[in-house]
C-alpha cells in the first residue's frame, strides 16, 4: 500500500521530522542527506530548506519532537522504584529517541550545548530519591542527581554496548529488552534496600 503524500505545511513538517527521526537514529546524522530525508517523507527535497532552513535546524527540531513525545508517555511516580521501571519502559517505546541522542553525541555534531536545559523526569525522580533517603531506604551518602543520572547512563550503555555487555552478564542477545529489563530491575532492587 502506497503511503499518502503529505500536503500543507504542518503535514509536510511532521513528515520530514518523522523521516529525519527514522533516518538519523538509524544511520547517523552526517550519513543522511536532505534528499534521503525528503524521499523517506515523500516530499520534494527543496521543502527541507523552505521549512527548516538547514539540515541542522531539522536535526534540532527532530530532537525537540522526540523529547516532547517522550514526555507525553505516562510515568508512574508513585515511588522511586516505579518511576525508574516505568521511565525505562517509556524509553523503550520509541527507540529512536535514545539512538538519536547517541548519534548526536557520537557523530560529533557541531551543537556542543546541552541537549536540553529541562529534565522533568530527572527532577521528579530525584525528589523521590530524596524521600527514600529520608526514610532510610536509599543510602543518604549518595547524591540523588548522581544516582539518577548514573542509572540513565546505564540504560544508555546497554543500548550502545549491548553486544558486549549482555553476553558478559550471561544474558541472551536474542531477547535484548528482556535481558536489559532483568538487569535494570536487579539494580533497582539493590538500590531500594
Amino acid at each position: 500500500m502506497k503511503k499518502k503524500k503529505p500536503h500543507g505545511r504542518e503535514e509536510v513538517e511532521n513528515a520530514l521530522i518523522e523521516a529525519a527521526a527514522d533516518l538519523f537514529s538509524k544511520n547517523g546524522i552526517h550519513s543522511v542527506s536532505i534528499r534521503e530525508i525528503a524521499s523517506h517523507a515523500g516530499v520534494n527535497h527543496g521543502l527541507v530548506h523552505s521549512y527548516f532552513g538547514s539540515k541542522d535546524n531539522l536535526r534540532q527540531r527532530t530532537r525537540e519532537y522526540l523529547l516532547k513525545n517522550l514526555w507525553k508517555s505516562k510515568i508512574d511516580f508513585t515511588d522511586f522504584n516505579s518511576a525508574l521501571i516505568s521511565g525505562d519502559q517509556v524509553l523503550g517505546k520509541d527507540k529512536r529517541f535514545m539512538s538519536f541522542i547517541l548519534r548526536e553525541v557520537t557523530d560529533n555534531v557541531k551543537d556542543k550545548g546541552p541537549v536540553s536545559n529541562k529534565f522533568p523526569y530527572v527532577e521528579k525522580v530525584v525528589e523521590l530519591v530524596k524521600k527514600e533517603q529520608e526514610n532510610g531506604k536509599v543510602n543518604s551518602h549518595i547524591d540523588p542527581y548522581t544516582l539518577v543520572v548514573g542509572l540513565i547512563a546505564m540504560r544508555i550503555s546497554f543500548i550502545t554496548f549491548r553486544r558486549f555487555l549482555l553476553p558478559a552478564a550471561g544474558k541472551d542477545l536474542l531477547e535484548v529488552e528482556k535481558s536489559i529489563s532483568e538487569i535494570m530491575e536487579e539494580w533497582f532492587s539493590i538500590l531500594s534496600k
